[in-house]
């Protein structure tokens, strides 16, 4: 259950009409960038050290952007798309925290609906609903459990759209649960587990960038990210849509 409830619309009532061709340019075009930054991402895992400090990644989180392996659950793609004057480029890339799925997908298709058009992805719900099946079970093969004994968690910060969020992804993979992420607990450097029930987690998706995770600490102010990252590297636990992202 939700710990935040709000019912606040934040929309314009209005649909923006796009042309058959724009939408399949926007199509074409989106799968191209992310090849080339799935890409970037494997050439990223291989440089040293030095190299990724002068990128500027922080220094706590060298080891796991260079241990993650599984690839990033999705990538929304802001871009600025001018018809007329032919500028076309992507000014964001969102992978770490995934806002405006429900929108991009459900949401586009239902207002479309309303306002009788059709919708521009009519199947982007299921490809949705597949992928992130296929990323859960590659998480549990890297774990080398098998997917039916994991436990899989969703989780984010305590906010009506980010728990709201993953409520919805999580309702598409078969035996999942969705706590905030203040119930997550670290036990002597065993497991990582919910602190209402008691249970441990395999496979965390977890919505929550590793530039904030790193600098987190408890009630005391003890940093949080040494044990988290033991738990990663040492296969006690998979985050998905993590290091990668």
């Amino acid at each position: 259950m939700l710990l935040t409830e709000q019912a606040s619309p934040y929309a314009l009532y209005h649909c923006q009409q796009v042309s058959p061709q724009t939408i399949r340019e926007i199509k074409q075009a989106s799968e191209v960038v992310g090849c080339v930054l799935m890409q970037a991402w494997s050439v990223i895992r291989n440089l040293d050290e030095e190299a990724l400090l002068y990128y500027g990644f922080p220094e706590e989180s060298i080891r796991l952007v260079k241990y993650d392996a599984l690839a990033p659950f999705c990538m929304r793609l802001d871009w600025c798309w001018n018809e007329q004057t032919g500028v076309k480029k992507v000014v964001e890339t969102n992978p770490q925290t995934p806002s405006f799925w429900f929108e991009c997908t459900v949401g586009n298709h239902r207002v479309a609906e309303h306002f009788g058009l059709r919708s521009p992805d009519v199947n982007a719900h299921d490809t949705l609903k597949f992928t992130l099946n296929q990323h859960i079970k590659r998480a549990a093969v890297f774990l080398d459990k098998p997917f039916e004994e994991c436990e899989v968690v969703f989780t984010t910060l305590n906010n009506a759209e980010d728990l709201g969020t993953m409520q919805w992804l999580s309702s598409h993979v078969h035996r999942s649960t969705i706590m905030p992420m203040e119930f997550l607990r670290i036990q002597d450097g065993k497991c990582l587990f919910d602190q209402r029930t008691g249970k441990s987690i395999d496979i965390l998706f977890m919505w929550y960038p590793l530039e904030w995770a790193i600098h987190d600490t408890d009630e005391n102010g003890e940093r949080l990210w040494p044990a988290l990252e033991k738990l990663i590297l040492e296969r006690k636990v998979v985050i998905v849509n993590f290091g990668s992202a």
